[in-house]
């Protein structure tokens, strides 16, 4: 049979739709919020809330529809269409948002679900009383002081009383008062609580006042208003300081006194700090209550009073106590349904530490092979290359430096910080010096020992990237009972695992091994027969003031972008115009720990800006990644981790070499980035994600040098000596 076709005939058209707009679910959840000091409330952490009601918005505040979340605390809308969105709670009587921006979002509603929206509630005496600590106090209050103040205010005593509390205090007077008083007298009419904050956070980690009272002068709002005290003669100087602090000029004889005093090595933060303690200042009533009120509103309304309210309050009696009785009547706290976060003005106060006026060239100097130091400026367009004499260029940021901020305080004037390689600093010191059991010789010498065709350069960021760091030595005097490792104590809350035991019956070397209960520790060795009743010291570090200090390390890690970007620029600016080219410069950018992330951010700037960096080499760079081998996955805690990966991968096409640079001086085609990591604690290896396969990581074991014993405590040795 023959193959036979049918032809169709068909009429091509359009088929008209129904209108269908994009729908999407919005959910998340209404949960109890954990406590001012971190803690576990006795329900379970993160606790969802029912009953609560939530309420989805149009652009211009409509309500569309609301709904109270279920027995879990949840909520969701489905159908929502597509367009900008208002989502809110209405807060439960007795319970506030852990901040004010806590109980509501704008979002943009698309094609997909948007999920995880939680809001997050505390009771309203709980968030009173961390307000009042944080602001009043400047730090949160522990927990036993948490669970002390709510339990009053729930039995009715008035929030006045307990702010009066607070500023009646001996810890006001000797912490926060000082700096209050300093500001107010430098910023006349509204404190500034970024300031106080800061000020009263850094005595508490071991910064003396007159290293605060400098860094002070030397922020950006005080050189705006006052300029650059630092240019000021001494005599000059003293009389600024009488004028701002004690409304006069001063007398012959003081003034002699104290020129004197400054030209024998008193340092200027402290003569500030010596007239801030005088009874003259402290006579200042107008003084006090104007900064005292500052507080108070704070403490009460969450938010910094205008001129007007503080001029009211001062030409009064001056009572704080009665003026937060005043504020707690008012409409405005009645209505609080939570405080401004304080993240806002500790933001405030570290960007007001940044140094705009440094000349990004002035972070740069030059290792000099003959004396051995870095004691070479390096100006502009004086980095040179030839084919004659090919040179490269090593650029080494640091990173972290935990302990300096008394150094950088004390040592830095506007736009003048101190540097990494003043000698009283050498930040990290294996750049400059010998490493035991690592290196007979800095690392800078090394580089050009192996190197002839060598230049080396540090970039110093080092008023940045410095923060406290308390290691404060404690001796606890107790008493004990007990027999064998076993003794009973009167109160473990200020102990911790490795302090020193002595006492008679206690074999010396007899170390804390273990906390059981709030009354009894266990030992490293068994005492002498049976004690009662023995007088007993047990001292070491104060565990707690110098975790809390490490946790700085965030403030570090969110300056790095900034660093990268200003040693990008000091760069361009130090090479010569005709650096680059056949056979002549080639830059190679390294960076340990956070300066790994300055040295990321710089190579992704100067890529962009058609700068070739050759090779990027990173130093223990915090990061958890994607297959972590470390003893304790520690990078994140306090915001310390750097996400360079991120970074890596916005290098300009996402070229980067797997082929060295050859001493031929061959071209790469890209940046060739090598990374070394810690098998204890820090680092993580980089080519798990994508776009980074060409990464070549290199894996540490610093316990072979540090730890050939082995076991957790000599690990963590090795963690913190490599």
């Amino acid at each position: 049979m023959g193959e036979r076709t049918t032809r169709w005939r068909a009429k091509v058209g359009v088929e008209r739709l129904e209108r269908r707009a994009m729908l999407a679910t919005v959910s998340g959840s209404v949960q109890r919020s954990v406590d001012a000091v971190g803690l576990m409330p006795d329900d379970p952490l993160f606790d969802g809330i029912a009953g609560v009601t939530v309420q989805l918005r149009d652009q211009t505040g409509a309500l569309i529809t609301q709904q109270v979340t279920d027995s879990s605390g949840n909520y969701s809308f489905p159908g929502v269409t597509a367009g900008r969105r208002q989502l809110s709670l209405i807060c439960p009587s007795n319970s506030m948002g852990t901040s004010a921006q806590s109980l509501s979002y704008t979002l943009t509603v698309g094609a997909s679900d948007v999920t995880g929206l939680t809001f997050a509630l505390a009771s309203r005496s709980q968030a009173i009383a961390q307000n009042l600590y944080e602001l009043v106090l400047q730090r949160s209050p522990t927990a036993d002081e948490l669970t002390a103040t709510v339990s009053r205010l729930d039995a009715g005593r008035p929030v006045a009383q307990e702010l009066g509390r607070l500023l009646q205090s001996a810890e006001f007077s000797a912490v926060v008062r000082p700096v209050a008083g300093f500001a107010e007298a430098m910023f006349p009419g509204v404190l500034p609580i970024e300031v106080v904050r800061t000020g009263g956070q850094e005595q508490r980690l071991g910064i003396t006042p007159a290293a605060t009272f400098q860094g002070i002068m030397s922020s950006q709002p005080f050189v705006a208003t006052h300029g650059d005290t630092s240019q000021l003669s001494d005599g000059q100087y003293v009389r600024f300081l009488y004028r701002q602090l004690l409304g006069r000029s001063p007398a012959p004889g003081p003034f002699r006194s104290a020129v004197n005093q400054l030209a024998t090595g008193t340092s200027r933060g402290q003569l500030a700090v010596n007239l801030v303690n005088t009874a003259a200042f402290q006579a200042r009533g107008n003084l006090a209550k104007q900064y005292r009120g500052a507080i108070v509103y704070v403490g009460m309304l969450g938010r910094e009073a205008n001129p007007g309210e503080i001029r009211a309050f001062a030409a009064g009696d001056g009572n704080a106590v009665q003026l937060a009785r005043q504020l707690s009547r008012s409409t405005a706290f009645r209505n609080l349904t939570g405080y401004t976060s304080t993240a806002k003005w500790d933001v405030m106060g570290m960007a007001s530490s940044l140094d705009a006026a440094v000349t990004p060239l002035d972070r740069l100097q030059r290792y000099n092979p003959t004396t051995q130091k870095f004691d070479l400026p390096v100006a502009a367009g004086s980095l040179t290359s030839t084919s004659a004499d090919p040179r490269n260029v090593y650029f080494i940021s640091h990173g972290w430096a935990p302990g300096k901020s008394e150094a950088v305080l004390l040592g830095s004037t506007p736009g003048d910080p101190l540097k990494s390689w003043a000698p009283s600093q050498q930040v990290p010191p294996w750049l400059f010096d010998p490493t035991a059991q690592v290196a007979s010789t800095g690392m800078a010498q090394a580089i050009v020992d192996a190197d002839p065709a060598a230049i080396v350069i540090a970039y110093s960021w080092l008023d940045l990237s410095a923060t406290p760091l308390a290691s404060n030595e404690l001796e606890v005097p107790l008493t004990v009972s007990g027999s064998g490792t076993s003794l009973i104590v009167g109160d473990t809350s200020q102990l911790s695992v490795g302090m020193t035991v002595t006492g008679n019956g206690i074999p010396d070397g007899t170390k804390v091994a273990g906390i059981t209960s709030p009354t009894q520790v266990t030992v490293s060795q068994a005492v002498t027969g049976t004690l009662a009743n023995v007088a007993a010291v047990f001292s070491g570090v104060d565990l707690e003031t110098t975790i809390r200090s490490l946790l700085y390390v965030g403030q570090s890690e969110s300056r790095t972008q900034w660093a990268g970007l200003m040693l990008a620029e000091a760069i361009e600016q130090a090479l010569a115009a005709d650096f680059f080219g056949a056979n002549k410069g080639l830059v190679h950018l390294m960076g340990h720990s956070h300066g790994a992330k300055v040295a990321t951010v710089a190579t992704v700037a100067l890529e962009a800006a058609n700068v070739p960096v050759s090779q990027l080499t990173l130093f223990d760079s915090p990061e958890t990644g994607p297959s972590a081998p470390t003893l304790l996955d520690i990078p994140g805690i306090g915001g310390g981790q750097n996400f360079v990966w991120k970074f890596l991968q916005e290098l300009p096409g996402g070229t980067i070499s797997k082929t060295p640079v050859a001493v031929g001086r061959q071209a790469t085609g890209g940046t060739f980035v090598d990374s070394y990591y810690s098998a204890t604690g820090f680092g993580a290896p980089l080519n798990g994600y994508a776009g980074l396969g060409t990464v070549v990581d290199v894996l540490l074991e610093p316990a072979a040098l540090y730890n050939p014993s082995g076991g957790l405590v000599g690990d963590l040795g090795a963690l913190f000596q490599s």
